[in-house]
């Protein structure tokens, strides 16, 4: 761009030197550029030799020279206010109120200091005084990661501890599934939370992790179509479960994007249904793979699992599992786990 713009004043100064019965309004258009520019910087290149080139060079916009410092009366107001807020006022004054006291003062006025006109400039005067500290960053204790099939905790106290009335609909098969170790009750919870994830009415503090998922999948009473689920989720390289967790990295680049895919799966009833949402999914990874490398695109053979997922159940169920699996963390996501408690329940896989 600089380039560019050097090439035009260059041809500028040509065009005044060479065409001397051209008017700058003429030249402007030539150049394809304003009227303001081209008197501006033809006021600059007549001060400059006719064969400088630094004259070309853009110049910086940045100041050159530091701002002039606070009058030292004004900086003993602000500290006088702040300590023993003026007019009888019940609170420590904040910057707002500082910037509407600090013009009515008698002495300012008489001495005609320059005043602060805006609240961040009353912040970095207060952090300069030491009148405000610096708020400390949050430091999270990272935990060290799990040995496979070392152990999974989840803590559901906060959860179950809500009064029945103002529990959410989507905890009543959770307790289910907890109490009798119902895997239909368990399957109905999570693809309740996912629906109401999409809704904007989550219910849990952060969603499931796939390993929590497949632990307490695992512990449930088998019965018909959630053993499939469980199935879904041993295959992880490939199948259903990889669809999915593409679905989760599409959401993560392209929020809308996976927002009318659901909308999609929700409505599918028919294999034809099913495969045009998939179809939808593959283009919108495809798309995205280009932008982000944090992109899983659906392969063949994913498809091929898919499609056998589908003969042991239904299209509709398979859409489902999908959403769910949309909703849920991944291992390597990307980003760390929010810092939690540890759990009393303590659930192994084996």
């Amino acid at each position: 761009m600089e380039a560019e713009w050097q090439a035009d004043r260059s041809a500028l100064r040509d065009l005044l030197h060479t065409r001397p019965d051209l008017s700058l309004k003429e030249i402007a258009r030539r150049l394809k550029r304003s009227y303001s520019w081209a008197k501006d910087w033809a006021k600059r290149l007549a001060a400059a030799p006719p064969d400088n080139l630094e004259v070309l060079i853009s110049r910086s916009r940045a100041r050159h020279t530091q701002p002039p410092d606070w009058d030292p009366l004004v900086l003993q107001r602000i500290e006088q206010m702040r300590l023993f807020p003026p007019e009888g006022l019940q609170r420590t004054p904040g910057p707002k109120a500082l910037l509407s006291y600090l013009p009515r003062d008698a002495e300012l006025q008489q001495r005609g200091c320059r005043l602060p006109r805006s609240t961040t400039t009353i912040w970095q005067l207060l952090k300069r005084l030491g009148l405000l500290a610096d708020t400390p960053l949050p430091t999270h204790k990272e935990e060290p990661l799990c040995e496979p099939l070392e152990e999974v905790q989840t803590d559901w106290r906060k959860m179950l501890w809500i009064p029945p009335a103002d529990r959410p609909d989507a905890l009543d098969p959770l307790l289910d599934a907890l109490t009798n170790r119902q895997l239909d009750a368990w399957m109905a919870h999570l693809i309740e939370v996912a629906r109401l994830a999409y809704a904007k009415e989550a219910v849990l503090p952060r969603p499931y992790r796939w390993k929590e998922v497949q632990a307490m999948t695992d512990l449930m009473h088998p019965t018909s179509t959630p053993v499939l689920f469980q199935t879904i989720l041993q295959r992880k390289a490939a199948g259903t479960l990889r669809v999915g967790r593409a679905l989760r990295l599409l959401g993560r680049a392209n929020r809308s994007a996976l927002n009318d895919l659901v909308e999609e799966f929700e409505s599918v009833q028919t294999i034809t249904q099913l495969t045009h949402a998939l179809a939808l999914t593959v283009q919108a990874c495809v798309h995205l793979e280009a932008k982000t490398p944090f992109i899983i695109v659906p392969t063949e053979e994913d498809m091929t699992y898919l499609f056998e997922d589908v003969k042991q159940s239904d299209p509709h169920t398979i859409a489902s599992f999908l959403i769910l699996l949309s909703v849920l963390e991944y291992p390597g996501d990307g980003r760390k786990p929010a810092a939690q408690q540890p759990l009393h329940v303590n659930t192994c896989t084996r």
